[in-house]
């Protein structure tokens, strides 16, 4: 698979998480933080984060618009659309179909990846990488983007989520962006994404056994760089840790943007890439939702 185009737009309005927790009862606050002020301390001083990029002032067809005018994007020879956002991050239904539509892709077939929540992305790559032969010019546009209603920016005692809107576009041409292995893990229990409790322990059982499974037959010290979601910085850090990675390798600049559910692994693939153009080497890059999936997966960039 090779990387053809990414690129992302993240509004410029930034709200005080302040503001945005006092939109919530204090039933619907995690627990384990404490009191209100509790919570807002361990944001600020442990996550490092002081304010969410929002979008206030478009709707959903609003913003694909606004972004799609803000990025660096071809759309030219698209034969396959996937659209991995899903409600309750991104409420417009058959997005893929209004892009195809909007846009005249009429050759573009659509494909929507929901259920993984925070992890669809990765989930996404996964699965086009498998599907798609080698040395064929079938190019796929992945586009997702987050647009939260008020009081749902608050992912447990994890993050709490910004607006965003992004895109990837791939061809198979050849494997300069290779996927080498992956290992998905799914936890029965967590459907509910009862994100005021504390499901912490079970979040780190769940990383630690997908990591554990993935480094028995793949050599970790093969890995140069590590991208996690910028939600659960902590649990991730903690558990790669566990496994025995080094925090130095760790991408942990945009933790501080604040969490956009499943756009984390295309905001900081972007991000490393333009920073680290001559990077070559493996990257291991890991999507982790409330709903009880983790994807961890090995790319070789050449």
């Amino acid at each position: 698979m090779n990387i053809n185009s990414i690129d992302y737009y993240i509004p410029d309005q930034k709200v005080p998480i302040k503001e945005i927790l006092d939109k919530y009862e204090d039933k619907d606050l995690p627990k384990e933080l404490g009191d209100r002020a509790e919570v807002q301390f361990f944001f600020e001083r442990f996550i490092g984060l002081s304010e969410v990029r929002i979008n206030n002032d478009l709707d959903e067809t609003g913003f694909i618009r606004k972004s799609f005018q803000s990025l660096n994007l071809d759309l030219s020879e698209i034969k396959l659309i996937i659209d991995f956002s899903c409600s309750p991050f991104f409420n417009f239904k058959n997005m893929g179909h209004y892009i195809k539509t909007e846009y005249s892709l009429i050759n573009a077939d659509v494909l929507n990846i929901s259920g993984a929540l925070c992890a669809n992305l990765d989930i996404a790559l996964v699965y086009a990488s498998k599907l798609y032969q080698r040395h064929t010019n079938n190019k796929i546009l992945f586009c997702g983007g987050t647009k939260i209603p008020d009081p749902k920016r608050l992912a447990g005692s994890f993050s709490i989520m910004g607006d965003s809107f992004g895109y990837l576009i791939t061809d198979f041409i050849d494997d300069q962006f290779e996927l080498i292995d992956f290992e998905i893990t799914t936890v029965s229990g967590l459907y509910k994404e009862q994100e005021s409790e504390n499901q912490s322990i079970i979040m780190t059982d769940m990383h630690l056994k997908c990591l554990s499974v993935l480094f028995n037959r793949h050599n970790k010290d093969n890995i140069k760089q590590i991208l996690i979601p910028n939600g659960f910085p902590l649990l991730i850090t903690q558990s790669l840790q566990q496994v025995g990675f080094d925090k130095e390798k760790i991408y942990i600049k945009n933790i501080t943007k604040g969490h956009f559910a499943y756009m984390d692994s295309l905001i900081n693939l972007k991000d490393f890439i333009m920073e680290n153009p001559d990077f070559k080497g493996e990257i291991l890059v890991i999507g982790i939702s409330y709903s009880g999936t983790i994807v961890a997966s090995i790319y070789n960039i050449k």
